[in-house]
């Protein structure tokens, strides 16, 4: 894990943040991705633990697949500013998922 770059915070979102692993259920019948409400979810509450805080809206726009190394981009919103998270992930076991998150560190 590499330590979080604090050089420009957004509202006291840390520009760059590296998450970690969580882990989620599978959604769909065929458990090969994962619903895009579990990942803004699991996104908000671990920048919550993190920060003090969550952010005001983060919003994904497709499932997230199951399978190592995928990514998918989702938008942070915190304030009148967005920001890119790009979502990897970094390992599937039985049902779950577990997957890094990286929030760019300018805004859009």
């Amino acid at each position: 894990m590499t330590p979080t770059d604090l050089r420009t915070p957004v509202r006291g979102i840390a520009p760059l943040a590296a998450i970690g692993v969580l882990a989620l259920g599978l959604a769909g019948c065929g458990g090969k991705a994962v619903a895009p409400e579990e990942v803004e979810e699991q996104i908000s509450t671990r920048l919550a633990e993190q920060y003090g805080e969550a952010p005001d809206d983060v919003s994904c726009p497709e499932e997230l697949p199951a399978e190592v190394d995928a990514q998918i981009t989702c938008l942070l919103t915190e304030g009148e500013d967005t920001l890119d998270v790009t979502v990897t992930v970094t390992g599937v076991e039985e049902e779950n998922v577990s997957f890094d998150v990286e929030v760019a560190d300018e805004v859009n």
